[in-house]
């Protein structure tokens, strides 16, 4: 009993941290405090690969971030299992984990040798005291010992069931097909027993890792007694959009093809006041990392451009222990653009969860003529693109084009009729890397 009164506290307090409603409560990674950056939630085979484990095998996630007060504070942490949608699903926790429920993130390193000081806390998982009993969608919550939430991550555990065969080509209609990609495919059922499709199997497609660009709903165009296909025109189709911009600061003696100067100054409380990301321990003296100026990229001609699909990788070139031994460094984002009062333009990726921060928005400087924004980021190695918000074409910044090298992964999500939660059976990645 008393396990449902820490999660119900959690769901309370994290919906009154300006979360619009219940079902949207864990829709969202999310960081509850300024003074917590760099959370990441990696797969620890490869920091690139997607936060995806398989039900009953030895893969594991690895959670990290910094928390910038240098006091050590004793975290703790619990996982909520979800629904497609990433609300909470109806079983509860003994259902879904085993072992204990609540446990405390045990592994720490105070910063060494930065200008910034900070704390860098790492979980492993699942782990010895703690095991994934079901498939299906999950959120990590990190919280403290008076139970305000730190932060929240969304990761999968699947089963693998079905064999999904996929394929990506360009947008079928004349006026799609130098922009979009569309995703056929068809789910292959083997021996596994599916009353009714329509109704048992939800699908959701992704574009790289953002889960606010995804296709929902996708009924079946065809059923056969071992195979269900899905084959439409514009129902799983995606704006292609660009490559991602890029810019490295792993090492500040040197600087990367995007990096136009990196440099130390004392930052004033005047200057501090007026940070959008205000956490009280960040340092007097500040390092600085200019970027280049960007422009707009919606020119009707694609370009190359090697990218991550939106990740980013935190590291320091000249170290070891790059974890506790790298550098906080403020960095300023230019855009030259056409100014448009009704234009909301973030920087947007991974850099950004995902999310249209308001750090991330930018602002109009009308002596520089530019869009400018800046934001408080680790070293390492970062993508990002301009989006526009609540704008039919969000790319209109960067453009959309066939060519653009994209990852899509199709999730195949089970729920016949009696059951209490949906399960993942089947997880397929394709990309549009061969497209020309």
């Amino acid at each position: 009993m008393q396990k449902l009164h820490i999660i119900f506290y959690l769901l309370t307090t994290i919906l009154s941290h300006s979360q619009p409603n219940l079902e949207e409560i864990f829709y969202k990674d999310f960081n509850y405090s300024n003074c917590i950056k760099s959370s990441t939630l990696t797969n620890n085979e490869n920091e690139l690969l997607d936060p995806i484990i398989k039900l009953n095998s030895n893969q594991t996630l690895k959670l990290s971030f910094d928390d910038l007060d240098n006091n050590l504070k004793y975290y703790m942490y619990t996982f909520i299992h979800c629904d497609s949608n990433w609300g909470k699903s109806e079983i509860i926790y003994s259902e879904y984990l085993n072992g204990f429920y609540e446990n405390y993130i045990e592994e720490y390193y105070y910063s060494f040798n930065t200008i910034q000081q900070y704390i860098h806390y790492e979980l492993t998982f699942p782990n010895e005291n703690i095991n994934f009993l079901k498939s299906g969608n999950y959120i990590i919550i990190i919280y403290d010992e008076y139970m305000n939430p730190i932060l929240t991550k969304r990761f999968i555990v699947y089963e693998d069931i079905l064999r999904i065969k996929s394929n990506v080509k360009r947008g079928t209609f004349s006026k799609d097909f130098d922009t979009k990609h569309e995703i056929d495919f068809e789910i292959y059922l083997d021996n596994f027993s599916i009353q009714n499709p329509f109704d048992e199997i939800s699908i959701i497609i992704q574009q790289n890792d953002d889960w606010n660009n995804v296709k929902k709903n996708v009924q079946p165009s065809f059923v056969g007694k071992n195979i269900i296909k899905y084959d439409y025109e514009e129902q799983t189709s995606f704006n292609a959009g660009n490559e991602f911009r890029k810019f490295e600061i792993s090492n500040i003696d040197f600087f990367s093809e995007n990096v136009d100067s990196i440099y130390l100054k004392e930052i004033s409380e005047n200057t501090l006041s007026k940070e959008i990301e205000v956490c009280k321990y960040i340092s007097n003296d500040m390092l600085y990392a200019s970027l280049k100026k960007d422009f707009s990229r919606n020119i009707n001609r694609y370009f190359n451009n090697y990218d991550l699909n939106g990740k980013q990788q935190l590291f320091n070139e000249r170290s070891n222990n790059s974890e506790y031994e790298s550098e906080y460094i403020m960095v300023n984002f230019h855009l030259k653009y056409p100014y448009d009062k009704s234009n909301d333009i973030y920087v947007y990726g991974a850099i950004s969860n995902w999310e249209y921060q308001e750090k991330f928005r930018l602002k109009f400087d009308e002596e520089l003529q530019l869009y400018t924004t800046r934001a408080l980021l680790k070293q390492g190695y970062y993508d990002y693109q301009y989006k526009i918000k609540n704008k039919y074409n969000e790319n209109e910044i960067e453009g959309n084009y066939f060519e653009t090298k994209n990852e899509y992964t199709i999730y195949v999500y089970y729920k016949p009729i009696w059951a209490r939660y949906e399960k993942i059976i089947g997880i397929n990645k394709i990309t549009s890397n061969n497209l020309d």
